[in-house]
């Protein structure tokens, strides 16, 4: 379930970035650490103290500000409302298999590289099969691969 909670992240902050400016999109993303915290005490029971909370409060309104203010899309292609949806479900994504990943690490005998493997092969199965299902017509690997090198490997 995380695997493809994270896979579906990772295609609506694609589109989010496709819609948004960067200053926009790193703003918004932002909103992930909030959320986060807040699945955190509702489904794994954590206690979060004043400092952290505070902290929490400064960002949500940090990224209030940023959003409030619009967005200066690339060359007027974008559309705020949808780049802006995308980051914040996929925030909400992030947040989600962040947490659902903590519980299932806590409650089970698996080892977190057993559970990586397990990210892993359902992200590749899942993300291979959209490319062949209709994505390969705009997969360019030259844009893919670029700044790959034999050390990166």
């Amino acid at each position: 379930i995380p695997g493809t909670i994270f896979l579906v992240q990772n295609w609506l902050f694609l589109v989010g970035g496709a819609n948004l400016s960067v200053a926009m999109y790193q703003s918004a993303k932002q909103a992930a650490i909030p959320a986060t915290a807040i699945l955190s005490v509702v489904c794994l029971g954590k206690q979060i103290d004043t400092g952290r909370s505070i902290s929490l409060l400064v960002l949500v309104v940090g990224v209030s500000l940023v959003t409030a203010q619009g967005d200066t899309v690339i060359n007027g292609k974008g559309n705020m409302k949808v780049g802006l949806s995308c980051v914040l479900a996929a925030s909400l994504c992030s947040a989600t298999a962040s947490v659902f990943t903590e519980a299932m690490m806590k409650s089970d005998k698996c080892t977190m590289w057993e559970r990586n493997v397990q990210l892993s092969l359902v992200g590749i199965v899942l993300g291979s099969s959209s490319l062949a299902m209709g994505g390969m017509d705009r997969f360019n690997p030259d844009v893919f691969f670029r700044g790959y090198t034999w050390h990166v490997w």
